[in-house]
């Protein structure tokens, strides 16, 4: 079951990134589609367990405010599209995991950044989707989490 919710989480990262890299642009239907079945892995993953409906909720609250936090000091950072991407994450990896995968997108993102405006391909006025980076952070937190919390 693990290898077909796996596959389930990859695909939906896939075509998220896809779209944000090239329409700069994650639809909400995707990302609605997305958090349901994250719903449906925690149902199934958990066994029909209430307390991981109430463990996904609260990640989804918690993680959903430090977002929408975070879209209201740096305005023109983040999009509506990165918030329910980042909310769907939370409820697939609870509120822990996702926390590691801000620290991991922010970080790596800003070290694109960086690279890229040191070889400047980019100035300080462009944007980037940021869709990219949520996605290797779920990634290394779905596949990979002791490396990086331990």
């Amino acid at each position: 079951m693990l290898q077909v919710c796996s596959f389930v989480f990859v695909s939906f990262l896939i075509l998220l990134v896809v779209s944000d890299l090239k329409w700069k642009l994650l639809p909400h239907p995707f990302t609605n589609l997305f958090a349901i079945s994250g719903f449906v892995f925690q149902a199934v993953d958990k066994s029909f367990n209430l307390t991981s409906f109430y463990i996904a909720a609260c990640g989804f609250v918690v993680i959903g405010a430090l977002i929408f936090t975070l879209t209201q000091i740096f305005s023109e950072v983040l999009g509506g599209g990165d918030i329910k991407m980042m909310l769907a994450i939370s409820i697939w990896l609870g509120i822990i995991k996702s926390a590691y995968v801000l620290v991991l997108a922010f970080g790596i993102g800003a070290l694109v950044a960086l690279i890229l405006l040191a070889v400047k391909k980019i100035n300080r006025k462009s944007t980037m989707p940021f869709g990219p980076f949520l996605a290797f952070g779920a990634c290394v937190m779905w596949f990979w989490p002791k490396w990086l919390i331990t």
